[in-house]
């Protein structure tokens, strides 16, 4: 969410903010399945093209495929929020508020690390550089030709310093950014699991 302030004549409708029996990491799974479908058709596109991809059909892909993964992320803190009773409104959620947080119930200082260690890690720093450059940009991609082998890769450019270039093309980054999201929502799913034993 932008920290830009409202004017004060404006609030948010209270049927577009959370439920409290909505099971925000349930939804995070549901982004994460946008995510997949997004890169299907960006696989599909990428397989089919013989000449120039639509590029403005990849970029809508691309952009759907980056934000339904931060999606995931926002529903992640959201859960973590409600579960361990942090207390904090649903618009101040963020990782600098969860950092920060304390909490009294079980399994509190290990999701908080879980959390962070993705925060933290060059895939998610990745990830959010992408989306953000979505709103700035059209993302500029790379084409690698191996004549020899008949080979043809588009690639993204690398979102962070020292990231090496994916020169086997962007399928497999993304396809790697959606195992590490699957990751932490099954790390959080099974410390969920024993939370209810």
């Amino acid at each position: 969410m932008s920290d830009t302030p409202r004017p004060p004549a404006f609030e948010v409708h209270h049927d577009l903010k959370s439920a409290p029996d909505v099971d925000a990491h349930h939804l995070a799974r549901v982004s994460i399945s946008g995510a997949e479908e997004a890169l299907a058709k960006i696989t599909a596109m990428l397989k089919r093209c013989d000449g120039e991809p639509d590029v403005n059909a990849l970029q809508w892909h691309l952009r759907s495929f980056f934000w339904e993964l931060c999606g995931a992320w926002d529903l992640f803190q959201q859960w973590v929020n409600t579960a361990f009773r942090l207390g904090y409104a649903e618009d101040k959620v963020a990782m600098t508020v969860i950092r920060q947080a304390k909490s009294n119930v079980t399994g509190w200082d290990e999701v908080k690390a879980i959390l962070v260690a993705a925060f933290d890690s060059e895939w998610h720093f990745e990830v959010l550089a992408y989306r953000n450059s979505a709103h700035r940009s059209y993302f500029r991609m790379m084409e690698i030709h191996l004549q020899e082998k008949g080979v043809r890769w588009i690639n993204l450019p690398a979102a962070r310093q020292g990231q090496s270039n994916h020169f086997e093309g962007m399928v497999p980054q993304l396809t790697e950014y959606v195992r590490q999201t699957l990751a932490v929502g099954q790390q959080i799913a099974d410390l969920k699991a024993r939370m209810r034993t």
